[in-house]
């Protein structure tokens, strides 16, 4: 637990529901828990959890390897500041562009555009192995939605038009004096001749003429196109985030059948253990393993695209508390 004994894994709803899994988010104080958080990831019974760390804590993403959960860093953030408060660079003269704000009349309009927006677009999700294959799309339709939802006034977006046609749109967070960017997409086929900076910088202008001080944006980083229209534009560094997910898969695992001894308790786990030698042993053992101690077995497998699975033992002692998991990946046939 956190210093102040504070769970600091918060369930996330949307996300769990998205994907069928139980899905959990944490931040610095998660990854800070160390060999704890094995424990408090099975007393959740976690199947993923998102750690978005500052990219000062990458050591501590190493020393993930030593708990024994999988893991994979799946993306790298960069925020820029825009200071709204001096003189912006001059709009490119060319076609018009025309903001209209989103409302629940333009919701079906917004859903087609992040649909197509986002082909073959590579994120966070589509980088983890157990995810990749989901709908993960449709959770960004869910997300932008949220400009229009009832009780969020602090969300706004707009449907950007080029000569009378919707070519992309933008969704942004209001706090204060500042706004920060959610998503932005633009259609395929509108992309190039320098659209997107236009974009930007109509934005730009229009939340600098609303009076507010500071615009965020934030990409990962390989979105070098993205990056160089901010800098041009006068953004400047800000901040910098890894993303990792842990694929403990502790929701997926159910209480296995297991023999029992001549004493009629549960066999001890040294036995299991001996016994799981196509297993891959990780974590280790806490509390101390106790030879001949009786342990409840757990078991859980989940399929992956396009051809493989993973799977997951877990034994808990007598009072529930996780001892020892294992993993193993492996081919499936079709």
């Amino acid at each position: 637990m956190s210093a102040a004994g504070q769970n600091p894994l918060s369930y996330s709803a949307t996300e769990s529901n998205r994907f069928g899994l139980r899905v959990f988010r944490g931040g610095q104080a998660a990854a800070l828990l160390g060999n704890d958080l094995p424990s408090l990831l099975w007393q959740e019974r976690a199947d993923v959890l998102i750690l978005r760390l500052p990219s000062a804590m990458m050591r501590y993403v190493g020393q993930l390897g030593q708990l024994g959960l999988p893991y994979c860093v799946v993306d790298g953030h960069l925020t820029f500041a825009l200071d709204l408060t001096g003189k912006l660079p001059l709009i490119p003269e060319r076609e018009d562009l025309v903001l209209t704000p989103v409302t629940l009349a333009q919701a079906d309009e917004l859903d087609s555009l992040v649909d197509a927006s986002f082909d073959g677009y590579l994120n966070q999700y589509s980088a983890n192995p157990i995810l990749c294959g989901l709908d993960w799309k449709a959770g960004y339709q869910e997300w932008a939605r949220t400009v229009i939802c009832p009780g969020a006034p602090q969300r706004r977006g707009w449907i950007v038009s080029r000569n009378g046609a919707p070519v992309g749109f933008g969704t942004f967070t209001f706090d204060g004096p500042e706004v920060r960017s959610m998503l932005y997409g633009i259609l395929a086929s509108a992309r190039g001749d320098g659209l997107y900076k236009r974009m930007f910088l109509s934005f730009a202008a229009l939340f600098q003429a609303e009076g507010l001080s500071t615009f965020y944006n934030s990409t990962q980083l390989d979105n070098l196109a993205s990056q160089k229209v901010w800098a041009d534009a006068g953004s400047r560094m800000h901040s910098s985030e890894v993303t990792v997910h842990i694929n403990a898969l502790f929701g997926c695992a159910q209480l296995a059948e297991q023999p029992a001894n001549e004493e009629g308790a549960t066999a001890d786990l040294q036995v299991a253990l001996e016994s799981s030698e196509s297993s891959r042993w990780l974590t280790a053992t806490r509390p101390k393993m106790e030879r001949g101690g009786a342990y409840q077995a757990y078991r859980g497998r989940l399929p992956m695209e396009p051809v493989q699975q993973m799977e997951v033992q877990i034994f808990a002692d007598a009072d529930g508390a996780l001892v020892a998991t294992s993993y193993l990946q492996s081919a499936r046939s079709r």
